[in-house]
């Protein structure tokens, strides 16, 4: 039985050694395909000695390739690690910087942009004396959003950090409601959605469904302190209080 158990464990290291090299293989030949397209003459044909030199030059390289990849891998991580460290020590203007580098690595990734987005409002609401750079800054902060809901339409943090730049910073209110609305469509009891919903429909005038708004919020809630706060905020829209 022990016999068997080792024949077993040999077959199996076999079997995965031959996959391993099939692997290897299957890269070498793709490598080696796309190096040929490159170096096809006019008529389409490679000469033995190219293609001699094209496979002694994946044997040497291709090792230095992945190494090269993986280093750029790391790296890109690091830039949105230390990104994030940076931001949560509201360093934003560095922090963003390090989120470029990490861009330039990984151009397809959401949260890259979405953290590039929070970075550049924060410095725009720095700019105190310099509206036209505040400005600029508040419009890369949108198009920052923008591209990270391009890659990901339902990424909460970007619709709502769009949705907040809308109302608080850029005056188009209308075009925040509908990315608040898809934010509370994805998730029902996200309350933070609520609450700016609720200011979206008191700046267009729509008091009652703000009041229902807030009446759901201390539904939905089991904070006593975010029960309080919809509740204030509700009996000031009651009393007539718009501001």
């Amino acid at each position: 039985m022990l016999i068997g158990k080792k024949y077993i464990g040999f077959f199996l290291i076999f079997i995965l050694l031959i996959a391993m090299t099939t692997s290897c293989r299957r890269k070498d030949s793709i490598l080696f395909d796309r190096m040929k397209s490159l170096e096809t003459t006019n008529d389409g044909e490679l000469s033995d000695k190219t293609i001699e030199k094209l496979k002694e030059g994946i044997k040497k390289y291709k090792a230095e390739v992945e190494r090269t990849i993986r280093a750029y891998e790391n790296i890109g991580q690091y830039y949105k690690l230390l990104a994030v460290e940076l931001i949560g020590r509201e360093m934003y203007g560095v922090a963003l910087d390090y989120v470029k580098k990490a861009i330039e690595i990984y151009p397809e990734n959401a949260v890259l942009f979405q953290l590039a987005g929070v970075c550049s409002a924060r410095m725009a609401k720095a700019m105190i004396n310099e509206q036209e750079k505040q400005r600029e800054l508040f419009l890369n902060a949108e198009k920052f959003y923008k591209r990270a809901l391009e890659l990901d339409e339902w990424y909460v943090d970007a619709l709502y950090g769009l949705a907040v730049l809308y109302v608080f910073e850029l005056d188009r209110v209308r075009e925040a409601e509908p990315l608040v609305t898809k934010i509370i469509e994805k998730e029902k009891k996200n309350v933070d959605a609520r609450f700016l919903l609720a200011r979206i429909y008191v700046s267009s005038g729509r008091i009652e469904d703000a009041i229902e708004i807030y009446d759901e919020i201390i539904n939905i809630t089991s904070s006593p302190e975010i029960k309080r706060k919809a509740r204030g905020n509700m009996e000031k829209l009651l009393r007539g209080e718009y501001g």
